[in-house]
């Protein structure tokens, strides 16, 4: 986690000052958590997370309803690999998969996997995930719901449901977590920043600080 905020702010320093500012002036902003600006929407973040996801290194997946989706004049398909080759997966658990909104893919490992709840219910998607285990007990992937921050409530009511409980043994948070927009979007803007640069950004560690909401901590600690 050090490493690469050493690589943001202390070595290259590889962010310009308006961006740099701008990330100090949110960190610093309270309300920020209450803010949700016009322009995002479910295809938005799908588009976000498609795109950071490629550049970052990895293949991409987008859900085949959302293939045709068009952002910023370019169609989210164009993204997306054109099919999941998955070797060892049933016809059951692929039709599962090819369902979920946003993969990330490493040749034919899951390395993420995202279901945008923008006003969908987040039931959908945490059901989504549940049945996917339940065909899979032993699957290990990193699976987030991804919502708006207005929707904080609902997800945690959501998320605190006996059935998912007993689905993943009392420990959701160890298969299931939330990515909200204000930190995701933040995160996105860093680390396009660093890759302009020419830096490069663990993928691991951008969702742990997106879960975590840690992109405001750390910047006030830098």
């Amino acid at each position: 986690m050090i490493s690469d905020f050493s690589l943001l702010f202390n070595n290259y320093r590889i962010i310009d000052n308006e961006l740099f500012n701008k990330i100090i002036s949110i960190a610093k902003t309270p309300e920020i958590e209450s803010i949700e600006p016009i322009e995002h929407s479910h295809n938005s973040i799908v588009n976000n997370l498609l795109n950071i996801g490629k550049l970052m290194g990895y293949e991409v997946w987008v859900a085949n309803d959302l293939k045709n989706k068009i952002i910023n004049e370019k169609r989210l398909g164009d993204l997306s690999v054109d099919d999941l080759n998955l070797p060892g997966f049933d016809n059951s658990t692929l039709n599962i998969l090819k369902a979920i909104d946003v993969i990330w893919l490493q040749q034919t490992y899951i390395i993420a996997a995202f279901e945008v709840e923008h006003t969908t219910s987040i039931y959908g998607g945490l059901l989504r995930f549940s049945d996917l285990f339940l065909c899979l007990p032993n699957l290990k992937i990193n699976a987030y719901i991804v919502a708006p921050n207005n929707r904080k409530n609902v997800v945690e009511k959501q998320l605190s449901r006996i059935t998912f409980k007993q689905i993943f043994n009392n420990n959701i948070a160890s298969v299931v977590n939330t990515i909200y927009y204000s930190s995701l979007n933040l995160g996105v803007e860093i680390v396009e920043s660093v890759y302009k640069r020419g830096g490069h950004y663990n993928a691991e560690n951008f969702l742990i600080h997106c879960v975590n909401e840690e992109w405001y901590d750390i910047m006030d600690q830098s």
